[in-house]
């Protein structure tokens, strides 16, 4: 999936392009974010995968990079890590433990 969108007035910049790959008992993400308009950017890269342990438990990870850059100002990077664990207990009631830095 991938969009862009540029309001020429407003000098705003958008592009999103996401990237996932399946089988039958794991998944990998891939996403990249671009926003911007004059003098300020932000970026986000993210990777995901996430796996089917048994019929009742899966586990997921997903990391994130962040940088915002504002001109002649401020640069930043962030990264964060998020991981989590789901048991699906009966049609439709899962439980999931989501753990975010």
């Amino acid at each position: 999936m991938a969009s862009t969108e540029n309001r020429f007035f407003a000098g705003i910049q958008s592009s999103f392009i996401s990237l996932a790959q399946n089988s039958e008992n794991q998944g990998f993400t891939f996403g990249l974010q671009d926003y911007g308009i004059d003098g300020y950017s932000m970026n986000t890269w993210s990777l995901g995968y996430g796996r089917k342990l048994s019929t009742r438990w899966q586990i997921g990870a997903q990391m994130k990079i962040f940088t915002l850059n504002i001109q002649e100002t401020a640069n930043q990077s962030e990264f964060n890590l998020d991981l989590s664990l789901q048991y699906h207990m009966l049609d439709p009631l899962k439980i999931s433990i989501l753990i975010k830095t």
